[in-house]
């Protein structure tokens, strides 16, 4: 669906099309992708934040908006790291895994992290390192939104009557029908929040002036927006890989090479593996090799040739009830077999809060399931496991640095990670029958494929490339 979805989009000039400035398709594109995906994916419906949890994520929110630090020198760089924080394997610290070495290896002095929270928290840095909380950006968005959406009335009227248009094409060439309510509504909020954060973004950079953005995750939509005022103003921009690319991501899928102001000038990939099983819009001179210093450094700096008796579910929420559902059965299944196999199952943060309401039968088998959220570092976890068991979780990926057995559920969202199985990286799966058969055939003496999705080096590439 991807290639005929990337095709229409250039065939019908969306690219193009805009309302006073706001390049409308660039931020509700991957709105439209998805919400047409999903109609086609077996993901169950999953249980909300409770009231008491809002009410803590917004005072923790006004905590932050209560500690902001502005600052009035120059910078010669901006980090924009990812909002989630992990513990660090070699210390007690929760880090950035993508940007905190690169971070540590350029000077602080002249460098400031423009950091968003996550789920209402920030995590305190012990060094001296400038950190810019940008909470109140939302905040300010919040509350003199509902006075710009009068002000820009005919503007927001003109952009339904172009999304209309833009609705109806994807309708008739994908011979499908698509709800507007949702999108409509989304896609003029985005147009108020366009113009408020273009305005205070603008400012803050105006302030800094920096020489280079590094940024993770681009189509955030704050990323977006200042790698728009980055190319006006003659800034670089430079993103991290955060996660799985490939055919099938429709934030890093183009049909053709050209320059969209909202995507950055330059990107930083794990290995070639990910460079020539992506369609990237930018020049192959700008996509540069260089590897992932964390999960490097990790192997590196420890023994992944001891005793592993552990089988890894990653989960994910996106299809966490299935996964869940199959490590519950594989447990069973094991100890009716009197197999000695430990089973852990590592939650993802977005599934932190919820798990023993959305997954409740894995909280009733804690007895013979380890579920682990945010306390132990997933690295740790691949180094005393010898089969991991996914969907299409990047954390797949690292797993194959350590040689880990690997098998994918076969689910829908499996299609995001269908090189691996049909290039003999990982097996598909349909159930826990395949599971028991594969156990029975596995080989020791097997040839290590790590090295296909990660270069090496890659701490002292980035420090020479960012200068």
């Amino acid at each position: 669906m991807i290639d005929k979805f990337l095709v229409i989009e250039e065939k019908y000039n969306f690219w193009d099309r805009n309302i006073e400035g706001f390049h409308y398709w660039a931020y509700i594109r991957r709105t439209i992708y998805e919400s047409l995906y999903l109609k086609r994916s077996s993901a169950h419906d999953l249980k909300k934040l409770s009231l008491n949890d809002k009410l803590l994520i917004l005072k923790d929110a006004v905590i932050n908006l209560l500690n902001i630090k502005f600052l009035n020198e120059n910078k010669d760089i901006v980090v924009r790291n990812h909002p989630r924080k992990i513990k660090a394997f070699d210390t007690s610290d929760e880090v950035c895994i993508y940007t905190e070495l690169l971070i540590q290896s350029l000077s602080k002095d002249n460098l400031i992290i423009m950091e968003k929270s996550y789920q209402g928290k920030h995590v305190p840095r012990i060094d001296e390192c400038d950190v810019m909380y940008m909470d109140f950006i939302d905040i300010i968005t919040y509350i003199t939104s509902p006075i710009l959406k009068l002000m820009h009335n005919r503007s927001l009227l003109n952009l339904e009557i172009e999304m209309i248009d833009v609705i109806n094409i994807l309708e008739n060439e994908l011979n499908l029908k698509i709800n507007p309510k949702k999108i409509l509504l989304d896609v003029k909020n985005l147009y108020i929040h366009y113009k408020i954060k273009y305005f205070l973004l603008n400012k803050i950079l105006n302030k800094i002036n920096p020489r280079l953005i590094i940024e993770v995750v681009h189509y955030n939509f704050e990323n977006m927006i200042i790698n728009e005022i980055a190319k006006k103003k003659n800034i670089r921009t430079i993103e991290l890989q955060h996660g799985i690319l490939g055919k099938k991501h429709i934030n890093y899928n183009y049909s053709k090479k050209r320059i969209h102001s909202f995507f950055p000038d330059e990107i930083f990939l794990f290995s070639e593996y990910w460079k020539y099983n992506t369609r990237l819009p930018i020049d192959d001179s700008r996509q540069h090799i260089v590897g992932f210093p964390y999960i490097e450094k990790y192997v590196k700096n420890n023994n992944l040739y001891k005793k592993r008796e552990c089988i890894l579910f990653i989960s994910q929420a996106t299809i966490g009830y299935e996964l869940s559902k199959l490590a519950v059965q594989l447990g069973e299944e094991l100890r009716e077999r009197n197999l000695n196999y430990k089973i852990i199952y590592k939650l993802h943060p977005a599934e932190y809060l919820c798990w023993k309401v959305n997954y409740p039968w894995l909280y009733e088998n804690s007895d013979f399931i380890e579920v682990i959220d945010y306390n132990i570092n997933i690295y740790n976890l691949f180094e005393k496991s010898f089969i991991q068991i996914g969907v299409y979780s990047t954390a797949l990926y690292e797993g194959l640095a350590f040689d880990l057995e690997t098998y994918i559920l076969n689910m829908s969202e499996a299609d995001f990670v269908s090189d691996l199985y049909t290039s003999g990286y990982a097996v598909l799966i349909n159930n826990i029958s395949d599971i028991i058969y594969l156990l029975k055939q596995l080989n020791v003496n097997k040839t290590s494929k790590k090295n296909h999705f990660w270069s090496q080096d890659a701490l002292e590439k980035m420090i020479q490339l960012c200068k």
